[in-house]
């Protein structure tokens, strides 16, 4: 793919499951791209939109990038992750957004309570913005930002309507943004995945599928066949594709 050798790249949700960022991350550096690598350090149980430190300095160490953590609930803590990486890498030209995920605020929408719903945004969709706000800052000479959204916008799985939601307004976000940001020649666009890694790797996949019969391609996928679409659109291959969201959901 064009346009990726030498350039610098920052993907945040680089090491949480069900390992999208990461995939991401190998394929970045295999193109020839200097990474630098963000991840929300600690989360509880059954949560995914975060890893151990352990995990995204594992990784870092793997492909020769750098590590970087970040609190996705703190506007100040993203700008600053933004900020290492361009003192790392220098300017930015390439930014995969892979983060938010499920286990927080999952239930009936009408039980949760309001600061289960304000969390779940704010990991799933505000801090999409926020991340878009500090990249646009030092994207200088342009670039391309990619979102992750999801599959179940257009098909909210029961107890996911907040995710769902939040996941939807990373679409028009993206849309938004992609026309706002493309005099400056910053392009936004967004995948859309289901199935990815399976129940085993991704949690709340059983939420979504009993099973994987129910995509028309007969089978979950690997978290590299997101990583491809993604690295074709942050590539100059997609030099014309802005405020798209593709869904990579093997036919659903």
């Amino acid at each position: 793919m064009t346009g990726l050798e030498g350039r610098a790249a920052v993907v945040f949700g680089a090491a949480r499951p069900p390992g999208i960022g990461a995939a991401v991350a190998r394929r970045l550096t295999r193109a020839g791209a200097r990474v630098a690598c963000v991840e929300h350090v600690g989360v509880g149980a059954g949560q995914t939109f975060g890893a151990s430190a352990t995990a995204v300095e594992k990784l870092a160490e793997e492909l020769g990038a750098v590590a970087i953590p970040v609190d996705l609930f703190d506007g100040a803590s993203i700008e600053a992750s933004v900020a290492a990486a361009v003192d790392a890498l220098g300017p930015i030209g390439l930014a995969a957004n892979l983060s938010g995920g499920t286990g927080i605020g999952n239930g009936p929408l009408l039980d949760l309570e309001p600061a289960e719903w304000e969390r779940s945004i704010a990991v799933n969709l505000t801090s999409a913005w926020r991340i878009s706000r500090a990249l646009a800052v030092h994207m200088k000479n342009g670039g391309a930002i990619v979102h992750l959204s999801s599959y179940v916008t257009r098909e909210p799985a029961a107890g996911f309507g907040a995710f769902a939601v939040a996941k939807a307004g990373v679409q028009m976000l993206t849309r938004a943004l992609g026309r706002e940001l493309a005099p400056r020649g910053i392009r936004v666009n967004a995948v859309a995945p289901l199935g990815v890694g399976g129940p085993v790797g991704n949690p709340g996949l059983a939420a979504v599928l009993a099973g994987p019969d129910e995509i028309p391609l007969g089978r979950y996928q690997s978290p590299d066949e997101v990583a491809a679409v993604v690295l074709h659109l942050l590539s100059g291959d997609a030099s014309f594709v802005t405020g798209e969201t593709v869904y990579v959901a093997g036919g659903a």
